[in-house]
């Protein structure tokens, strides 16, 4: 018995982290090899190998139409809330909040179509 508890403890200490994904559930791990030189951005590796880059206090989401998304939104308790477009909002979290738990908690919002990390696209030199 005491195996079994070590067992589920043990995966929800190395649990990976997630964020939806056009429906889908994306699991990463974080990359200890490469990080941004201000902090503000966290590599992760995805289930395929790919590394993305994510703004470790910034989501990106959407609210159905027809609901208001900045009142959806005031009821969180956030750093800030900006408009980027019309129907894409950018939520800033403060320094304790986690951006894959509150990516998830928006997820579940019925009133959200959907709210995923910032990703962060490397430039390439030529």
């Amino acid at each position: 018995m005491k195996l079994i508890v070590g067992l589920l403890l043990a995966s929800l200490l190395y649990a990976n982290d997630f964020y939806y994904e056009y429906g889908q559930k994306v699991e990463v791990s974080q990359s200890i090899n490469k990080r941004s030189k201000d902090n503000s951005v966290e590599y992760y590796q995805k289930q395929d190998g790919n590394l993305v880059g994510i703004k470790k206090d910034e989501i990106l989401t959407q609210c159905n139409v027809g609901v208001d998304c900045a009142k959806v939104l005031a009821k969180y308790d956030f750093a800030s809330i900006s408009k980027l477009s019309t129907t894409i909002f950018l939520v800033k979290l403060t320094p304790t909040q986690d951006v894959f738990n509150f990516s998830q908690i928006l997820y579940n919002d019925s009133d959200i179509a959907f709210a995923h990390p910032n990703f962060v696209k490397e430039r390439k030199g030529r």
